[in-house]
């Protein structure tokens, strides 16, 4: 017994403690991005800005993906790529996405702007898959996506954004918590030998 609580104090000194959080982006509220078109989302994990549209899709693959209401979007008259931008480190987005002509590039940024995943279809046509599609790393900044044939159609919903959240050191109080109880019990200890 007496190693044992030795053994836990002791980690316990040094411990730290590892938490994901996910936060879903769909577009629907503005709590889940639908105003990000004009105003950035500021959330628990960070902000996260959208250089794109928002707009509503009547495209049946990415309804029968699960899309429901608006999408984020490239804007029609648009010749590149959207960013959505976030000022925190994620770990893995998780996507539908859709389009009815041309193809779709999805890529995740470091905060330089290189490329730690990517994923492509070359055909969104109808009657195409539509996910979902998760891309993964460490450091991701921002995630940016194109339609690679006409540039006007390729959207994303149900973003689900997960990071690892910072280490959270063991409050001070604990080892002296901790070294209390093992003076109380080798007290006890050594009154019970005399």
């Amino acid at each position: 017994m007496w190693k044992l609580l030795a053994c836990s104090t002791f980690a316990l000194s040094f411990g730290t403690a590892v938490s994901a959080a996910t936060l879903t982006l769909d577009a629907d509220s503005a709590a889940t991005g639908a105003n990000l078109q004009t105003t950035p989302l500021v959330t628990a994990l960070g902000t996260i800005s959208f250089d794109g549209e928002v707009r509503s899709t009547s495209d049946p693959e990415l309804a029968a993906a699960g899309s429901v209401g608006n999408v984020f979007d490239i804007f029609d008259s648009a010749t590149g790529p959207v960013t959505l931008s976030f000022d925190f480190d994620v770990s893995s987005i998780t996507f539908i996405y859709g389009g009815n002509v041309g193809g779709i590039t999805v890529s995740a940024l470091d905060a330089l702007g290189g490329v730690i995943d990517t994923f492509t279809q070359a055909d969104t046509n109808f009657g195409q898959p539509a996910g979902p599609e998760t891309l993964m790393g460490t450091g991701i900044r921002a995630l940016q996506w194109n339609d690679t044939e006409s540039g006007r159609f390729a959207a994303l919903d149900n973003i689900s954004i997960s990071t690892d959240v910072a280490p959270v050191p063991v409050p001070a109080a604990l080892p002296l918590l901790g070294g209390g109880l093992l003076a109380l019990f080798g007290f006890k200890r050594r009154q019970r030998k005399t």
